[in-house]
Formats: structure tokens, sequence, C-alpha cells
């Protein structure tokens, strides 16, 4: 009796289980401006990552994340645990630069990681021109 008691619980435990366990829902890039042309530099340009949470993730749930400068600069990886609600969590990475004399194209990737999810997206470029 115990081993088809124990037969019946596997596939109500395996039922039990989100058929999505995955975490990131959606990814958005955007900056603050796309171009400046000025003498008050240096100037900050700010970027923001949305990420999308899906309420159907399972308990537990994290991701990781970091940003990536079109300069090769990174940020550290960060950990985020998730509660159990989707929703939207924001990043910001702010990067000031320019100095008088001189023009930058540059932009930023937003990477984030959850078990086999692995997602970027790169931001619009900025053109500056110092000055």
């Amino acid at each position: 009796m115990r081993k088809l008691a124990f037969a019946l619980a596997i596939p109500a435990l395996i039922a039990a289980v989100p058929a999505s366990a995955e975490v990131i829902g959606g990814l958005h890039v955007a900056v603050n401006r796309h171009e400046y042309r000025g003498t008050g530099c240096p100037i900050e340009v700010v970027f923001t990552a949305s990420v999308n949470i899906t309420s159907d993730h399972g308990p537990g749930a994290a991701f990781n994340y970091h940003w990536e400068r079109s300069d090769g600069a990174k940020t550290s990886v960060q950990v985020v645990r998730v509660g159990a609600e989707g929703r939207t969590m924001v990043f910001k990475d702010k990067w000031r630069l320019g100095k008088p004399g001189t023009i930058h194209d540059v932009n930023a990737t937003f990477h984030v990681n959850s078990g086999n999810q692995h997602i970027q997206e790169t931001s619009e470029t900025v053109h500056i021109e110092c000055r």
C-alpha cells in the first residue's frame, strides 16, 4: 500500500512544480539621453534596465546581473533574490564622461542570468561632443 501511495504522490508533486520555472519574463534597457553637444562636460549618462519577474518561477528564485560599458568596464556581479510575486525591478548604471575637445559614442549592455536563462540587452548609442 505504501508503494502505491508513493507512486501516486510523485505525479502530484511534479504537477505542483510550475510549468515555467523561468525567473526573467523580459528585459528592457534604456538611456536618459541620445546625444549631447555642448560645453558642460563631463556629463552624466544614466542607463536603466527594467527586468520583468515572472509570477510562476517557484520558491527560492534568484538571478544575477552586471553592466558592461562600451569602453570595456564592467560592474561587479550582483545577486538578487525575488519574492513569489511577479513584478518589475529597475537597475541603473551612471557614467560620467567627456572633457573639452572630445567626442564619444557610448552604450551599455545589461547581462542577467538565472538558471538556464542568459539574457542581455544593449542600450541605444549616445553621441557626446564636448566643446
